[in-house]
């Protein structure tokens, strides 16, 4: 989004908001229209003023929705939905069930958050040799806790603009989002 389709969606905001459109001065106008264009630059301006839409839709009160609430909208129109922790569970559990002997051909059909969660063909293979009962209890219930934790992370990460995700992957040696967790 540019600085002109910012100043665009601002205009919006500024006619749905006159109570705190009157209450910033020049300079207060332009930080705030410079801080919107940099968290939106990796955004089609017209998915941000859908999500503007959405949000003054929702929303009441006399104060401009804060950055967060249109980034949470903008994710919701851009993002296809995200799987349940059941879900995955169940792919999962099918996959251990050919574990034994294929746990490395399991682990790479598994979708990439899966994946991250599992960590290692090894693990699959681990769960495969253990009781049943222990695996559809205890073993499901902790892997359905650490793929919701996982999958709320990556989401959060793909929040971020894209300088600072590239600066978080250059400064701890990747955001591991291609490939599988290390903890």
């Amino acid at each position: 989004m540019t600085y002109d389709e910012t100043l665009a969606i601002m205009s919006i905001l500024k006619a749905n908001f006159p109570a705190h459109a009157g209450k910033l001065d020049k300079a207060g106008a332009v930080s705030l229209a410079k801080l919107w264009e940099y968290q939106f630059k990796d955004y089609d301006a017209k998915i941000v003023t859908a999500a503007v839409m959405a949000v003054i839709s929702s929303k009441s009160g006399d104060w401009f929705p804060q950055v967060a609430d249109v980034m949470d909208k903008v994710h919701l129109l851009t993002t296809p939905q995200s799987m349940t922790a059941q879900e995955a569970w169940g792919i999962v559990a099918k996959a251990i069930q050919n574990s034994t002997y294929g746990s490395r051909d399991e682990f790479e059909k598994l979708p990439p958050t899966i994946k991250r969660t599992v960590y290692a063909p090894e693990q699959l293979k681990e769960w495969a040799a253990m009781k049943p009962e222990i695996v559809q209890s205890v073993i499901a219930s902790n892997f359905m806790s650490s793929y919701r934790a996982k999958a709320k992370h990556e989401s959060e990460i793909q929040a971020l603009p894209s300088d600072v995700r590239l600066m978080l992957d250059k400064s701890i040696g990747g955001l591991m989002l291609d490939k599988p967790s290390e903890t």
